[in-house]
């Protein structure tokens, strides 16, 4: 009896052993970039070579309890501002308010994005070159809040299109004016004039909207898919794509083995996401 308690502790100990080990073993960096790759998704969905996306979105990350942008949210900010530095976007939209529903620290995680991106510049950008969206709180909101801020701003008309309403406006009254006769006359000026009438009355298809999402690789795959469902299910006319990014490993939590726990969860906390995604019917 004695001797099979002993056998089953040491068969405890030893399952004990084998466990840390490939605890250790898959948090060796190496192990962590390929189980991040396997999430990623920029390589079967890249941004055209050549190609400037109309608009790029950032999408939030935990931030410190400070209010700070964390390393991960760091490189997904670098790789959105090299992309908008590069002329690959026009737009960048920071994606994010914050998973409780509030600030940390009395920032969003979109604002946080925003002044570490400024800081990365010699000089401020443009006026509404970076748009802000505070209102998120998961990847699902990300996609809907920042697809509705991208339709609302596609929606303003050029100001070389308001001209030539104004001047088409302008030149209805002289042509009708100078046109209209009584009897045969006029209903052939109608006549002429009706199929220009009815192009002008169908509704005018939006254009389609080129986006590049730029995340961590482990959460692309997931993005994209809640992206493309959320544009789905609202109508939107966007062309998706993904921005290649590094795998930016946690720093600052006290300890190198608090940081690479840090990086492991971010990938299993993402296949429970990616599962929880499905079955609601979000990807």
């Amino acid at each position: 009896m004695v001797a099979g308690e002993r056998g089953a502790a040491a068969a405890a100990a030893c399952l004990a052993a084998a466990s840390v080990a490939a605890i250790a073993i898959a948090a060796a960096p190496s192990a962590t970039t390929w189980l991040h790759g396997l999430l990623a998704a920029s390589h079967r969905h890249p941004l055209p070579e050549g190609l400037v996306a109309d608009v790029g979105v950032v999408l939030g990350y935990a931030l410190h309890s400070n209010g700070s942008c964390t390393r991960p949210l760091q490189s997904r900010v670098e790789v959105g501002v090299a992309l908008w530095r590069a002329g690959r976007a026009r737009v960048l939209v920071f994606s994010g308010a914050h998973p409780g529903g509030g600030a940390v620290g009395g920032q969003s995680e979109a604002n946080a994005m925003a002044d570490y991106a400024r800081a990365l510049l010699p000089e401020p950008p443009p006026d509404d070159s970076w748009l802000l969206e505070e209102a998120s709180t998961s990847t699902r909101t990300n996609a809907l809040r920042s697809l509705e801020l991208i339709a609302a701003r596609a929606q303003r008309p050029p100001a070389a299109a308001q001209g030539e309403r104004q001047r088409h406006a302008a030149q209805q009254p002289a042509a009708q004016a100078g046109g209209q006769q009584p009897g045969e006359g006029r209903r052939e000026l109608q006549e002429q004039q009706q199929p220009e009438l009815e192009q002008q009355q169908q509704p005018e298809q939006a254009p389609v909207l080129s986006v590049v999402l730029v995340t961590s690789p482990f959460h692309q795959l997931r993005a994209l898919l809640t992206f493309r469902r959320a544009a789905a299910q609202a109508g939107a006319r966007v062309a998706l794509c993904v921005a290649a990014a590094p795998v930016a490993r946690h720093a600052g939590y006290g300890h190198a083995a608090l940081d690479a726990a840090a990086d492991q969860l971010d990938f299993w906390r993402e296949l429970a996401a990616l599962a929880w995604y499905g079955a609601r019917g979000w990807l």
